[in-house]
C-alpha cells in the first residue's frame, strides 16, 4: 500500500475527522452524492505521495499525503466536498478496512506530545497564543483516544488529530486557525503532558516578571496620599485631570484593572465637584482606599518576586475572543447603563436553552471624551448598526448566531464575520414551554453572587418571575429612586428598589397598569449582592425593554 493510502486508511477517512476538516453539513451531502452517484469519477494517477482523481472530467482533485496541500480545481477556497467524496471513494475501492479492535489493543506510546519542552511550544506559535493557552488549559475539558495511527484530542467545542508520526507538525484543529500550532493544539498538548506527568513547572514561564515596572505606579500613590490628607471635598478639576492622565497611561502599561479603579474615582470626585445628586462619598472613599491598598501590595509582592499574585492583581487587558460555529440564543431584554469607571451604553442579555448559562452583548461608548445624554442612548438603541439590525430587535427575539465570536465571560463580539437568523419574537407562551426544563432560571436564588476584589457584583445572574401584579410603584424625587413590589403567581412579595442613573427613564414601570386583558406576563431581574433590578416584562406579544 503507497504511503497516501495508508493515510486515508488511518484517518483522512475518519467521519470526525472529515467533519473537522469541512462542516457536518458538506460532509452529509458528500455521502448523499457518492451514494447517488452524483459525479462520474476516475482515478487518473496513482503513487506514492499523491492520487489525481476527475470527477465529471471537469474537476480535477489532488489528494497528498500531506493534507493541508491537497486541492481542488473548484472555485472554493476550503476543503470542499469534492476532496471529500474523493477521499471516501478511494476509501471504499482502494483499501481494505483493517481490523479495529486488533489496533485498538496495540500499546501506543506518542513520545513527542509527551516530551516536547515548553521552549518548542513557543517557537512554534505566537506569545499570545501560548499565553491564553497557558491560563486556560487546566480548567478546559479534554477528552483523549489513543489509536495506533492517531491520537485525537476532543471536547465540544473542537476535534484535534495528532498522527503517530511527526505528531505536531502533522497535527489537525478543526478551528483551522492557519498557526502551526493553535490554542486548542497547545491546550491538548500540555493536557497531554499533565496527565502523563512530563509537564514542567509552568510558574517561570508564566508568572515570570515580564517587564512589568512597578515604579509607574509611584506618582499615582503620592497623588492618592495626597487625595487622602486634604479629603475628597478638596478635590477641584485638575486633581481630576491628573487622575485621567494616570489611568491613560497605567492601562497603555497593562495595569487595567488599576486604570478601571482610578476612572471610577475621578468620575465620582467630578461627580462631586458639580454637586451632583449622583455622587458616592462612601463609594468614593472605598475607591481610594482600594487604589491605596493595591500599590502598597504590589509593591510587596514586588520585594518578594511574587509575580503570580501581582499579575493576578493587574488583571487582562482583555479577554479573547473564540469563534463558534453557531449557537442559539433567546433574549432576555436589554438595558441602558453608565459606570463610574466611564463608559456608557446598552447590554442586551441573551439565554442559552443548551448549556443553561447567560450571555450578554454590549454596545459601550467612553464619557471621557464627550458628554453623553439619553438621546444618544436611544440612537445606540435604534439604528441597525448590529449584526445589521438594532438592539430593539436583537433584544426581543430567539436568534441563531452564526460564525460567533465569545469570550470566557460569555460577552458576544461585534464581528463583522458573525451572521444572525432572527427567528421568533419571544412573548409569555414562549417563556411559559420553558419553564418546566429550565427551573433554574426561574429560581430567585438560581446562583451564588460571591464578592470579587474588583467587581462587586456578578452579572449574569438573571431569572425570571411569572407575575399577576406590580403594585406600590413609588418614584422619590430627591432619592431619584423607583420602588415597588411584585406579587408572583404563589402570591409571594417581592420588593424592588432601583435608583433611577440619568441614563434611565423608567417612564414605563412608573405608568405601569396591571391590565386584567394582558395578565400572563413574566418580569425579567437580576439579582447582584444588595439588590435586585429589573430588565424587562415578557407578555403575551412581545419582551417589552421598561428602559426605553
Amino acid at each position: 500500500m503507497t504511503e497516501i493510502l495508508e493515510h486515508i486508511n488511518k484517518y483522512y477517512k475518519d467521519e470526525n475527522f472529515l467533519i473537522s476538516k469541512t462542516n457536518n453539513g458538506i460532509y452529509k451531502r458528500s455521502i448523499k452524492d457518492l451514494e447517488n452517484k452524483v459525479f462520474d469519477i476516475k482515478v487518473l494517477n496513482i503513487d506514492n505521495k499523491n492520487i489525481e482523481l476527475s470527477l465529471n472530467n471537469d474537476i480535477n482533485v489532488l489528494l497528498d499525503k500531506d493534507i493541508n496541500k491537497t486541492k481542488c480545481s473548484c472555485p472554493s477556497q476550503t476543503f470542499c466536498k469534492h476532496i471529500v467524496i474523493s477521499i471516501l471513494y478511494i476509501s471504499q475501492n482502494y483499501i481494505k478496512n483493517s481490523n479495529k479492535q486488533e489496533a485498538n489493543n496495540i500499546a501506543h506510546n506518542y513520545e513527542e506530545i509527551k516530551n516536547i519542552k515548553l521552549e518548542e511550544i513557543i517557537k512554534q506559535t505566537n506569545k499570545k497564543n501560548f499565553k491564553y493557552a497557558l491560563e486556560k488549559f487546566k480548567n478546559t475539558e479534554i477528552n483523549f483516544e489513543e489509536n495506533i495511527d492517531n491520537l485525537k484530542a476532543y471536547n465540544k467545542e473542537y476535534t484535534i488529530y495528532f498522527p503517530k508520526e511527526n505528531s505536531i507538525n502533522k497535527s489537525i484543529c478543526s478551528c483551522k486557525d492557519s498557526t502551526t500550532l493553535c490554542v486548542h493544539k497547545i491546550m491538548s498538548i500540555l493536557k497531554y503532558k499533565l496527565i502523563n506527568n512530563t509537564l514542567e513547572n509552568l510558574d517561570e514561564y508564566f508568572y515570570k516578571e515580564e517587564n512589568i515596572d512597578i515604579n509607574i505606579l509611584d506618582s499615582l500613590y503620592a497623588m492618592i496620599e495626597d487625595i487622602f490628607n486634604k479629603g475628597i471635598y478638596s478635590c477641584n478639576d485638575n486633581d481630576v485631570y491628573k487622575l485621567e492622565k494616570e489611568a491613560t497611561k497605567l492601562q497603555v502599561n497593562n495595569f487595567p484593572e488599576i486604570a478601571k479603579l482610578i476612572r471610577t474615582l475621578y468620575n465620582n470626585i467630578d461627580l462631586g465637584i458639580s454637586k451632583s445628586p449622583n455622587f458616592k462619598k462612601k463609594y468614593a472613599f472605598n475607591t481610594l482606599s482600594k487604589i491605596y491598598n493595591t500599590i502598597k501590595l504590589i509593591k510587596h509582592l514586588k520585594e518578594e518576586n511574587n509575580y503570580k499574585e501581582i499579575k493576578n492583581i493587574i488583571g487582562e487587558v482583555r479577554s479573547r475572543y473564540n469563534e463558534k460555529e453557531n449557537m442559539s440564543l433567546i433574549s432576555l431584554g436589554a438595558v441602558p447603563f453608565i459606570t463610574y469607571s466611564g463608559y456608557y451604553g446598552i447590554s442586551i442579555y441573551f439565554y442559552n436553552l443548551e448549556n443553561k448559562e447567560i450571555y450578554t452583548y454590549s454596545s459601550v461608548s467612553p464619557t471621557f471624551y464627550d458628554k453623553y445624554s439619553y438621546k444618544d442612548i436611544n440612537k445606540i438603541y435604534t439604528e441597525k448598526i448590529h449584526f445589521n439590525t438594532s438592539i430593539e430587535e436583537l433584544s426581543k427575539h430567539n436568534i441563531n448566531f452564526i460564525k460567533l465570536k465569545v469570550n470566557n465571560d460569555n460577552k458576544i463580539s461585534s464581528s463583522k464575520d458573525t451572521i444572525i437568523e432572527l427567528k421568533n419574537r419571544i412573548n409569555y407562551n414562549f417563556i411559559k414551554s420553558i419553564k418546566e426544563t429550565d427551573k433554574e432560571l426561574f429560581t430567585i436564588d438560581n446562583k451564588k453572587t460571591d464578592y470579587n476584589y474588583f467587581y462587586n457584583t456578578n452579572n449574569y445572574n438573571l431569572f425570571i418571575i411569572e407575575f399577576i401584579e406590580l403594585r406600590n410603584i413609588i418614584f422619590e424625587k430627591q432619592k431619584r429612586e423607583l420602588s415597588f413590589e411584585i406579587i408572583d403567581t404563589e402570591n409571594n412579595i417581592i420588593p424592588i428598589s432601583v435608583q433611577q442613573k440619568s441614563l434611565q427613564s423608567l417612564q414605563y414601570l412608573k405608568n405601569y397598569k396591571n391590565s386584567e386583558i394582558d395578565k400572563n406576563r413574566f418580569i425579567v431581574l437580576e439579582k447582584n449582592l444588595n439588590t435586585i433590578k429589573p430588565i424587562s416584562i415578557i407578555n403575551m406579544n412581545s419582551i417589552i425593554n421598561i428602559y426605553f
